[in-house]
């Protein structure tokens, strides 16, 4: 059961209607972010029901084509399912799921980061899951230097490079790489945070 399921993790593409496919030979291609995409036909150059590879950019004759394995996936996504990560990639999603005391009880931040934008991981419904917003409210309301002093808790609580000399040196590189994202995504929510308390500053001044 494990062995079938790993084989499909590791082959299969989610359609942007959400089905899960197996495609054999189009699944031969490597992965490269933002690349060619596997999806339904249009309609126009194929039919609808055919799965196609479609290419993000033209790709010149006797060159590999690459595919996205997922549309946006974050290197945990593909380390997790693939066994690799893109370490090339510097846009790479993040997601992060971070503690919060808000009014009093603990709650839980479910965040996506893209580049220098932040939203709300829209793949997370727990109820105890605290919303974008009121993060950045609370915060902005607290002075700068304590929303500083919570962000360097969480980057001091990331792991730091692997001692271990039994330890492989691909999933060392992997999980240093993994490291680096979650370290960037939490500095991108961090400065989002100190820039909504300036906007605070300026309203009420």
């Amino acid at each position: 059961v494990l062995r079938a399921h790993a084989l499909v993790a590791s082959r299969a593409y989610f359609l942007s209607d959400g089905d899960l496919v197996l495609a054999p030979v189009l699944d031969l291609a490597n992965h490269r972010a933002r690349a060619a995409y596997v999806d339904y036909g249009d309609g126009v150059f194929a039919r609808r029901d055919d799965v196609v590879l479609v290419a993000a950019d033209p790709t010149p004759r006797r060159c590999q084509i690459f595919s996205s394995y997922r549309a946006e996936p974050s290197n945990v996504d593909l380390l997790a399912n693939f066994g690799f990560v893109d370490a090339a990639s510097a846009a790479a999603v993040v997601h992060l799921d971070l503690p919060y005391v808000y009014r009093g009880r603990c709650r839980r931040l479910a965040l996506t980061v893209s580049g220098t934008t932040v939203v709300d991981d829209d793949h997370d419904d727990r109820a105890d899951n605290l919303p974008l917003r009121a993060f950045l409210d609370d915060l902005a309301a607290r002075p700068t230097a304590e929303t500083r002093a919570y962000f360097q808790q969480l980057l001091d609580a990331i792991p730091g490079a692997i001692d271990d000399d039994d330890d492989d040196d691909a999933v060392a590189a992997a999980l240093a790489v993994v490291r680096d994202d979650e370290r960037r995504g939490l500095e991108v929510v961090r400065d989002v945070a100190i820039a909504r308390r300036r906007d605070f500053d300026e309203a009420s001044g």
